[in-house]
């Protein structure tokens, strides 16, 4: 088996959310015997924010793709304007909700998978630090997530009825009106989504103690596995619209 192992370095937890973007294999070497937890409210708490100022900030993005939905939901009733209101209001809440619940059930879920997944391919990686790393993973999405939010004072947001639109992924350039299908898989190919996937590959390597290679390949099928809710999702809205 090839050596991968990264001598421990002390650093604070605070570091952590730092070194993870130039030093990722220090940090999961260091805190490979941690409690996950703490890792993964922090970053559902970042997560929360920066959803929190990506859906303030392109607001009018956000309410243009709700009245889509809702419009395609209530295509024989009519509305009034305090009812299709209350509904935007509630679906941004909605929205801000998921993230709060959201994050912490797929770290969990993704966890799990990765360490299932590591565990065929010999890894020695304990539970928790599936969990960790995977927790870690999600902190280039928060990025993202600000990034795209800072979209705002450019861009002409009055001509955006999606989020897929503003998105750094190549569904920005797909037709608005493509199905939901071809928008979810589309949305995949996106830099800082594989940028969490290479984190997730090389937290598997240092935590589980396998080469670059294996954990690489890890990684892959983890992210073939994220295409899941995207081929359900688009698979279903096709049968609604049938």
């Amino acid at each position: 088996m090839e050596d991968v192992s990264v001598a421990p370095q002390r650093a604070s937890f605070a570091e952590d959310f730092i070194d993870i973007f130039y030093a990722p294999s220090s940090v999961f070497a260091r805190r490979r015997e941690a409690n996950p937890w703490p890792t993964i409210l922090v970053v559902t708490g970042l997560s929360v924010i920066a959803a929190y100022i990506m859906f303030t900030l392109l607001a009018p993005v956000v309410d243009a793709m709700l009245a889509k939905q809702m419009a395609m939901a209530t295509q024989n009733q009519s509305l009034t304007p305090e009812q299709l209101q209350g509904a935007r209001t509630f679906g941004r809440m909605m929205m801000l909700v998921s993230s709060v619940v959201g994050v912490p059930i797929l770290v969990l879920v993704l966890g799990l998978v990765l360490w299932f997944v590591g565990k065929l391919l010999d890894a020695e990686q304990p539970l928790r630090a599936a969990f960790l790393v995977v927790a870690f993973s999600y902190m280039p999405r928060i990025v993202e997530q600000l990034l795209t939010a800072l979209q705002a004072f450019w861009l002409d947001l009055a001509s955006k009825s999606s989020l897929f639109q503003v998105s750094f992924s190549a569904a920005r350039f797909a037709d608005p009106e493509a199905s939901q299908l071809t928008l979810g898989l589309l949305s995949r190919i996106d830099p800082f989504v594989l940028w969490s996937y290479v984190l997730i590959a090389i937290g598997l390597s240092v935590t589980g103690r396998i080469s670059r290679g294996k954990a690489a390949l890890g990684a892959f099928v983890l992210f073939l596995l994220g295409l899941v809710p995207s081929l359900v999702g688009g698979l279903m809205a096709a049968g609604r619209g049938g």
